[in-house]
């Protein structure tokens, strides 16, 4: 389970045991609001690249809706609250694409 917090743009992962992985993460900026609820992954692509934003690179892509929103690396913004865009750092990116699974949620 992960637990995205808009307010101190942290995400946590959680299994059974407790947290296991967390980062600082940039959510959705106006009129890009990062939804409220509870997701499944959707979709995993190692080298995905946006077809919304420009081909923007987007690594480690796990898509947990069907009209654009994914947990994905890229570079965070210095500024706070980091609303200019979304991701988190690619290198926790990559050890929690290869700790999840299509349908983990």
């Amino acid at each position: 389970m992960a637990i995205v917090s808009i307010k101190t743009q942290q995400v946590t992962f959680y299994d059974a045991d407790g947290w296991i992985l967390r980062a600082p993460v940039s959510t959705g900026t106006s009129g890009r609001e990062t939804p409220a609820g509870v997701f499944a992954v959707l979709e995993k692509d190692k080298d995905h690249h946006s077809s919304l934003y420009d081909d923007a690179s987007m690594p480690n892509m796990q898509r947990i809706t069907w009209n654009g929103i994914a947990l994905h690396g890229g570079p965070l913004p210095d500024m706070r609250p980091r609303t200019a865009a979304c991701g988190c750092p690619t290198t926790f990116a990559e050890k929690l694409f290869d700790r999840t699974w299509i349908g983990c949620g």
